[in-house]
This record gives structure tokens, sequence and C-alpha cells, in this order.
């Protein structure tokens, strides 16, 4: 249930439309309330207490006016987020769309302008004038209110532009994927425990084995460990998932499958597989790789011909140093599920899939880039020194020989390779475990001093 709570939020997070709809229902509601108000104080007929009211003829042209210009500023702020939706797609990729549209500043600009322009015509239609009916009307404090939220909505606009001048800057936008790929790391971490999850073994061991598909094709946002694990409790089985979140499911292959002694009912087999949520791309929430993949994607375009931008993509490993470093540095048993989840076998945390991810494509078209291939050795580096993870060792380590080779074949000879080289080399020797046989076997260094000196 939480699960697919979460996804309804984020799909209504990533649409332009929900925000302004709540406004408008909200400002209409509003405005209700506001003229009845009205209605039984009269302001107009206070003028003995001081109060000049607003003559009708002058209301409905200050409404008028205030009408046509929140209409033309909504065209114009509709026109400039197409335009950046465009620019953005095409510099950096089509991935980052969601990022800028997730904005809550823009749909926040959209829903005021679009409450205000609401509130100011139900202020307009409820002027009555003598001619027009036995009981004339003028709705002062819905008029003061619709002044009032003209300018704030002015606000709203100037805010807005200084919002869109920094997210269609490079650094502004990879610091907010930085900052969704911080959160699913973190609500990764969170929801899995110390404790080491009992292992299964291969589906043969079972007596049967029930497999289950999708309905649709798509990409694995989400899956809900609650409701499977209360499925496999209820029926007395395991249930094994063969799925990643971000991973690509068809309908012909199954993405997870029951083990026990018994078949499971076919409502629990369809409670799984409605537990799965397939959508047509991964989303950063529970998927770490999406947004690994979206800050890659804009480092390997800096690097093409056509935008020749290395400090694009220097910033763009800084990054991704930083969220490599943060998964390293975490054993084994952080990345296993919760003990109620003991039911559930998930596939096990993939680090060499998360390093390839994040440094195999920027190191395709590094090779005509020296500062850029420092910067990955010295990323490396980092990871290195801040290891953990035990599964995370062969995987660095064939990276850096896979890079070692890259620079041999791509790079020309020169001081620059020979020193990366010798970085490289020196790196590989320490993320290369030394076995107790060989070290019992190497002499010391006292030891070769004496056998010299005899």
């Amino acid at each position: 249930m939480k699960t697919n709570v979460l996804y309804v939020v984020d799909v209504l997070r990533d649409s332009f439309w929900f925000l302004p709809i709540i406004a408008v229902l909200g400002t209409l509601s509003a405005a209700w309330g506001v003229l009845q108000i009205d209605e039984a104080i009269r302001l107009e007929d206070l003028r003995a207490f001081g109060w000049e009211p607003t003559s009708r003829e002058a209301a409905r042209l200050i409404l008028t006016t205030l009408i046509g210009a929140l209409v033309s500023v909504t065209g114009v702020v509709f026109s400039v987020l197409m335009l950046v939706l465009a620019q953005t797609s095409a510099q950096l990729g089509p991935r980052v769309i969601r990022t800028v549209i997730g904005s809550n500043i823009q749909q926040g600009t959209l829903a005021v302008l679009l409450g205000t322009t609401a509130f100011c015509l139900v202020t307009l239609r409820s002027i009555r004038d003598e001619f027009d009916s036995a009981d004339p009307f003028l709705p002062e404090i819905a008029l003061s209110i619709s002044i009032v939220a003209f300018f704030f909505s002015i606000g709203m606009l100037i805010y807005f532009v200084h919002d869109v001048s920094r997210i269609i800057q490079v650094p502004h936008l990879i610091e907010r994927i930085s900052y969704e790929l911080h959160k699913a790391i973190t609500n990764r971490l969170s929801g899995n425990s110390r404790q080491a999850a009992s292992e299964v073994g291969p589906s043969e061991s079972f007596a049967m084995s029930t497999a289950i598909t999708t309905k649709r094709s798509g990409y694995v946002q989400a899956y809900s460990r609650e409701a499977i694990a209360s499925i496999a409790e209820k029926e007395n089985l395991r249930v094994r998932l063969d799925v990643r979140t971000g991973d690509f499911v068809t309908t012909e292959r199954p993405f997870a499958e029951f083990l026990g002694d018994n078949s499971p009912s076919q409502d629990s087999i369809d409670k799984v597989r409605e537990s799965l949520i397939v959508g047509p791309q991964g989303t950063p929430r529970d998927d770490i790789e999406t947004s690994i993949l979206q800050i890659s994607e804009i480092g390997m375009r800096a690097l093409s011909p056509g935008i020749n931008d290395p400090r694009t993509a220097q910033m763009c490993l800084d990054r991704l140093t930083v969220a490599l470093t943060e998964l390293a540095g975490h054993g084994a048993d952080a990345w296993r599920p919760p003990q109620e989840y003991r039911l559930v076998d998930e596939p096990s945390f993939d680090f060499d899939r998360m390093l390839n991810s994040a440094y195999g494509g920027i190191l395709f078209y590094s090779a005509g880039f020296p500062p850029i291939l420092q910067s990955l050795a010295d990323g490396l580096e980092c990871i290195a020194g801040k290891l953990v993870l035990d599964d995370a060792l062969p995987a660095m380590r064939s990276f850096v020989e896979e890079m070692l080779d890259t620079i041999r074949r791509e790079v020309p000879p020169g001081r620059f390779r020979e020193a990366i080289v010798v970085q490289l080399k020196n790196l590989a020797e320490q993320l290369t475990p030394v076995k107790a046989d060989q070290a019992e076997e190497t002499p010391s260094g006292d030891d070769r001093h004496t056998s010299n000196g005899d």
C-alpha cells in the first residue's frame, strides 16, 4: 500500500496539471466563501464610517484588466517551460526532463496564476448593478483580495524566472540530480537491516516452483516488499525476485517465482503481480542506477565533439565519485532486506553494475581528455580508500585493468601516460588481495638484508 501511494505521489509530482487543478478548485471554494462574507457585511453600505467603496464600473475594469494580464502571463510561462524542456533535452539528454518538470516552483507558479485568474473571474461575475438586479452588489473584500493575489502572482513570476535561469545552468541541474541520488541511497539503506538474511538455495532444491509474469512490459519502478512478504507468509512459501528496480521486464519473462512444497493460489499469484509497478522509465526514488545514468549521460554528452565541455564532465565525475564512495562504504549486511522480509529473496546489490554505469561511458569518451582520465583515476583511489563492501573489490580491480588497457590503446606515449599508468598499477596492487601462503613465503625486509649481508 505504501509503495503504491509513493508511486502515485511521484506521478503527480512529475505532472503540470495536478497543482494547477488543485489551485483552481481551492480558489473557487475560497471565492464562494469570501463572497458570502461580502454579502453579509456589505462594505459598500458603510459610508457613514468613512469607507469609500469602488464604483461598479471601476471594479469591472480592474478585474477585466487583471484577468487579461494573468492569462497573457500564464501563456508566457507555458511557452518558457516548453522552450526550456526542448533545449535541456537537446543538450543534456531526455533523461533530465523529469528533474526539470519536478520543480515545485514551476508548478507552483502555474497554480498561483491559474488560481488567481479563477478567483478574479468569480468575483467579476458576482458584481450586480442596480439596473440589472433589485439587489445591487459590489464584493469589496473579494476585489481587494483579487488585487493582492495579482501582486503575489507577479512576485511568483519573478521567482519563476529566477528558478528557470538557475535550472538551465548545468551545475545546478547536476546538483539536483545528485540530491535525488543521495535520497535514493538513503532510502535503500534505511529500509534494510544489519542482520544477515537467510540464503535460499537453487529452485531445484524445492519440490515445486511457480513462475510469475507481468501483464505489461516496461521498467520496474518499484515493488511492495510488505505485500509480497505477507503473501509468502500466508502461503507458507518463499518468493524469489529475479529483477531489481530499473530492470526491463516483458510479459514472456518471469520476474518472480514461488518456491516451496505446494502450489500457491491464483489469488496470491495475482497479488504478487499487482505489487510490481511497471512504467515507461525508472524512477530515482527506489532505483539508484537511474540517477547515476542521468549524471553519467550529462558527462558523456559534455565530452562529445559537438559540445566539447570537459568542465561539465569533471563536475559529473565528482558527483559520481561521491555516490560510489557512499555505496562502497557499506558492508554487504547493509544491503540485505530486514528480517521481517526473510521469505522474500531479492537480487543482491551489484556494485559492479553501478560502477560501470557511472564510469564506463565517460571512460569511453575520455581518451582525448587527459584531465578527465586523471579525475577517473583519482576517483577510483578515493573509492578504494573507503572500500568496505567485499563484492566491490573484484569490480574495482576489473575496472582499473580495463582503464589501463584503454589508456595503453588510446593515449599516445608521454609523461602523462606514464604517470597515470603508474598510478593505476599501484591501485591495482592495492586492490589485489594477498594470500596467506604468499605472505608467509615472502621474506621480510630484515631477512633479505641479513641474507645479502651473508
